[in-house]
């Protein structure tokens, strides 16, 4: 009988960091542990804090704090589940909110370093990738995701907080990849292909002032071909028009008065 794959699924936060622990099966998945790690409000009650670690006093409300709290409560909880895989959630910036950008990106800094100390397989999976495995919708709101979590596992509520759901669903996520062999590591950008070369400056000024004759002469030259109606005339010379004169004005083709000289001579007659 084929033993389990057991696959951690890490959702990183500076507040609350959920987990999802899964024994995988090609077939099957079972949940093993989940919850959340919660960060600056750390006591002696929580179960993954034990009186044998010296605890130095921290300053809760810093993100150093938070970001030591949270490395060594992810060392202890992988030296307790022992997974073979950690899945991690893929940083994802929201236009409107670059800043929380900014800051998840000092928790996923931690788990990835504790990820490689411990020497264990890492998952990276995009967000909507996750979201549109298990609700068939990239953009799908927490609640979806709760919903579609307590469906799979027939829970008999929903997992809360959200974080809880959204750490099952990336360790659900990361054993379809894993069972169905496909790739799991991010691929490496695509080259950017270099831009085509400009002319130079020198060539291309020598273009702009190329003499007018040089560059007439490069112009095709117009057909004198005479035109299919039969007339012949020749097109490339110009329209001779007679200017029009005034109906009143004598056949010589002098210049008509106005009539208000008109008017002034015919009173003096």
């Amino acid at each position: 009988m084929t033993a389990p794959t057991r696959i951690l699924g890490i959702d990183p936060g500076l507040r609350l960091t959920g987990y999802g622990c899964l024994d995988t099966l090609p077939a099957s998945e079972s949940i093993v542990e989940a919850g959340v790690l919660r960060l600056g409000r750390a006591s002696a009650s929580s179960p993954l804090h034990t009186p044998t670690l010296p605890t130095p006093p921290l300053d809760i409300t810093s993100i150093s704090a938070r970001l030591a709290e949270l490395d060594r409560d992810l060392r202890l909880l992988l030296s307790r589940l022992k997974p073979s895989i950690v899945a991690v959630e893929q940083l994802f910036a929201h236009p409107k909110h670059p800043a929380t950008a900014i800051t998840m990106a000092h928790a996923r800094g931690i788990i990835l370093l504790a990820v490689k100390n411990a020497v264990l397989q890492l998952i990276e999976i995009r967000p909507n990738e996750i979201k549109k495995s298990l609700t068939g919708y990239g953009h799908a709101a927490k609640g979806q995701m709760q919903d579609a979590i307590q469906a799979y596992f027939r829970l008999e509520s929903t997992p809360k907080p959200p974080d809880v759901a959204d750490a099952l669903a990336i360790a659900l996520c990361a054993a379809s990849k894993h069972h169905r062999g496909l790739p799991t590591s991010t691929p490496p950008p695509k080259e950017i292909p270099p831009l085509p070369r400009r002319a130079p400056a020198g060539r291309a000024q020598a273009n702009r002032t190329r003499p007018r004759e040089v560059a007439l002469a490069f112009q095709p030259k117009r057909s004198r071909t005479p035109p299919a109606c039969g007339c012949t005339a020749d097109p490339t010379t110009p329209r001779q028009t007679t200017p029009r004169t005034h109906p009143s004005s004598p056949a010589s083709g002098a210049r008509p008065l106005p009539v208000a000289q008109r008017a002034l001579r015919a009173s003096h007659r």
